[in-house]
């Protein structure tokens, strides 16, 4: 009997699948990648021997140093502008010797070429360079200031017989101005200028450079005894290393020679310096405002180190802007009324809501136990005693601020008796012989009693953060609808196109402002006037005002180029540290006005401070805080960073007190600043995990509105309100744990705060 094959066995569709083996954390990404048959495309490098990797660092090395040390050797030189050089003089603010002791060299040593009166062009036949010297002014801080923006090198002139002078330098403002703002290459000089020069001049040298020595660590010192010394401290200045700035390098400037009225245009006529100046560019004057350039002549060199004898034309080439890629002067952006989901109010509806701010409510005083409905009916009596109740539409101030009357007010300059503080610390040797009842006269009690108000206020802002008192008279959920609770803080969401105030339709914003940057920085002209060239600039549509105030200057204000959108308004973050040797120690509220010199423009704001955190939230300060780094967030012209930012408070008399510097941060409108405020309460009844809250609100109303919003305590206590009881505000709390008797109940409530628009640029007029 044959025996039938045996058939093997066929699963079904409900068989078992084993998973197959996965290959831990140990396994290599390498034998994955091969196992699911992943081939790489590239191939691999081969392997560099070590000789060879030295060998291509030094190579490299060597680049980079020839590439400087070239670098170096065209500074000055016939197709490079002049070195620009400072001189300051610290003993007497004079420099009329230091300029008589380089113009009485020899020519065929050291040519010198006078400008005016503060500035000459110096031509070194031996070291084949150019120099332009500027005398400053110490006693002028803004012309200064601005000056020094574009200097190369500063000589700080020390008077042998006053060497003592350079202590009073440096505690000077315009020292701490110099050494934060654009510092250029610092070179101290020691000269004589005594009549009667006797052997012990040099031991008076000797001692003065012993001094400075002992005050100064890096910086050189060079001692001008002899005529021959002018032209050793011409050759430090021109083998010296610049300090280069990254704000300076990237834009074009012009350090005037001269200024002309031609045609309703004012020309400045100088070398280009930095970079490229295209035509379509903007120029920004210091002190002046914007302005478009109508053409550029460029003209021959008239500091040549080697002049030619054939004559050169009057013009070489003018250069004019393309219409259609000239920069405008338009500096805020076009309100379209039909954008977005919001319409724009009319001028009647605008005008309407100013009215309606304005106009105070008038409560009648009524009997005991009368309601609103009988009230109505009591006529008004003209003689009647009224009280004015203004309306709190922000809803962000305390208790305390509600009953004074300089509360946290946007639109209220900054008030007399805070500038008399300032004033009061620096008039103390004059007052101190002063009468008695001549220094009653000159201060007032009222004006000292808001002083300390203020000064309290800052403390309890310190000791007590963002704690304020519930109003009894008003209703919370009607005394803060604007703010709202947050689960937390740095993690909550919180849409930052959100009821966005009018001011935002007005100002620019980049989708990526760090990319638009490198962008910029990147897309800089080609085409123009290179660095180097002597150029006369027209500048159209110069005010008669303005032409009329430069043309009787004796040093001209420096022009700077503007990069792309350095005209637009936005919403500039400035990181600023307050500087801890301020001569006043008066509190700087938000909101307060400061004057900002950022970059190269000057102009007053009411600044909001905000912490500087990594957050996607950050948190608003009532106060610039001397013991960290802030932001402050204003309105002003796009700067792309880095730049350096100077921030000063104005005095009594005009004076400015230099406060904080720092630089710019950003421009980002999306920036939240939070605003918040503490309610607090007192525990009434505890029991367990549960208490009885109280103070914290006035009204079961309230407790119901506020329910969902998470409590903390002063001893890290969290919980939430589960009741309210009664109609006095109590309310019935549930905490992780039990609270103690002494602790204090707070709750959160935020709200987003934005800078108001004021923007007013300072004019050297």
């Amino acid at each position: 009997m044959q025996i039938p094959p045996q058939q093997p066995h066929r699963h079904g569709p409900l068989h078992q699948t084993n998973k197959l083996h996965k290959g831990g954390r140990h396994e290599k990404r390498s034998s994955v990648t091969n196992a699911l048959g992943i081939k790489s495309l590239v191939k691999p490098v081969s392997r560099v021997k070590r000789e060879d990797r030295l060998n291509q660092a030094g190579q490299s090395r060597k680049l980079k140093r020839e590439r400087v040390i070239e670098e170096k050797r065209k500074l000055g030189t016939e197709n490079h502008p002049p070195l620009n050089v400072g001189v300051l003089n610290i003993s007497n603010n004079s420099c009329k010797a230091f300029f008589k002791g380089i113009e009485s060299q020899d020519d065929t040593v050291l040519k010198a070429r006078k400008i005016n009166d503060r500035s000459l062009y110096v031509l070194s036949n031996r070291l084949r360079m150019r120099f332009r010297l500027i005398a400053l002014d110490a006693t002028n801080f803004d012309e200064t200031i601005d000056i020094i923006k574009s200097l190369d090198f500063l000589i700080l002139l020390n008077s042998v017989d006053h060497i003592d002078e350079y202590d009073n330098y440096c505690a000077s403002k315009l020292n701490r101005a110099i050494t934060i703002h654009c510092l250029p290459t610092i070179i101290h000089v020691v000269e004589d200028n005594s009549l009667d020069k006797d052997t012990s001049s040099s031991k008076k040298f000797l001692n003065a450079k012993r001094i400075l020595r002992s005050k100064i660590k890096d910086d050189k010192i060079h001692c001008i005894e002899r005529p021959q010394d002018y032209q050793q401290l011409l050759h430090i200045l021109g083998n010296s290393k610049r300090l280069r700035s990254q704000f300076k390098e990237a834009r074009s400037t012009i350090v005037p020679d001269n200024v002309e009225l031609e045609d309703n245009s004012l020309t400045f006529t100088g070398f280009v310096r930095k970079r490229i100046l295209s035509p379509n560019d903007l120029i920004h004057i210091t002190g002046y405002g914007d302005y478009q350039i109508k053409q550029i002549d460029v003209l021959p060199d008239i500091v040549a180190l080697r002049p030619t004898s054939v004559e050169s034309p009057k013009v070489v080439q003018t250069l004019l802007p393309d219409p259609m890629q000239q920069e405008t002067l338009e500096q805020e952006n076009e309100i379209d009324p039909m954008e977005g989901e919001q319409t724009w109010p009319t001028a009647d509806e605008l005008a309407a809501e100013v009215e309606r701010r304005n106009t105070k409510k008038v409560v009648k005083k009524l009997p005991p136990g009368t309601s609103e409905y009988q009230g109505a009916w009591i006529p008004e009596d003209s003689d009647g005693d009224y009280s004015d109740v203004s309306s709190d539409e922000d809803g962000d101030t305390t208790m305390k601020e509600i009953m004074e009357d300089d509360v946290d007010d946007d639109e209220e300059s900054q008030s007399e008796d805070e500038m008399e503080l300032q004033q009061s610390g620096t008039n103390d040797d004059r007052e101190s012989i002063m009468d008695v009842e001549d220094y009653d006269k000159s201060h007032s009690r009222d004006k000292e009693q808001k002083i300390l108000g203020k000064l309290r206020e800052a403390r309890l802002d310190e000791m007590f953060p963002d704690e304020i008192d519930t109003p009894a008279d008003t209703p919370a959920r009607v005394r803060f609808a604007k703010y709202r609770g947050l689960k937390s803080f740095r993690t909550s969401q919180w849409d930052p196109q959100e009821n966005l105030p009018p001011d935002y339709s007005k100002i620019f914003q980049f989708q990526n402002f760090q990319h638009t940057k490198r962008r910029v920085l990147s897309d800089l002209p080609t085409e123009g006037v290179n660095p180097g060239q002597y150029v006369r600039v027209h500048l159209k549509d110069v005010s008669g005002e303005i032409a009329a105030d430069i043309l009787k200057k004796s040093v001209l204000p420096t022009l700077f180029g503007l990069l792309k959108y350095e005209r637009k308004m936005t919403v500039m973050n400035i990181l600023i540290k307050r500087l801890s040797d301020s001569t006043t120690s008066y509190p700087i509220k938000s909101k307060d006005e400061l004057i900002f010199y950022v970059g190269f423009r000057k102009f007053k704001a009411r600044p909001l401070f905000t912490a500087h955190s990594a957050s996607p939230k950050f948190k608003y300060e009532r106060f610039l805080r001397d013991d960290i780094a802030m932001v402050a967030t204003v309105y002003s012209p796009i700067t792309f960073p880095p730049a350096p930012v100077l921030v000063f408070r104005e005095g009594y008399k005009g004076e400015k007190d230099l406060v904080a510097s720092g630089s710019v941060l950003d421009a980002n409108p999306s920036r939240l600043i939070i605003k918040r405020i503490r309610l607090s309460g007192h525990p009434f009844k505890i029991h367990s995990k549960s208490a009885v809250i109280r103070f914290m609100f006035f009204n079961g109303e309230d407790v119901t509105y506020f329910k969902p919003v998470e409590l903390t305590s002063k001893y890290n206590r969290r919980g939430h309100i589960t009741e309210p009881l009664g109609t006095h505000g109590h309310m019935k709390c549930l905490f992780d744990k039990r609270i103690r008797s002494d602790d204090c109940v707070f709750m959160n409530l935020y709200k987003r705060v934005f800078p108001k628009w004021i923007y007013l640029p300072i004019y050297d007029l």
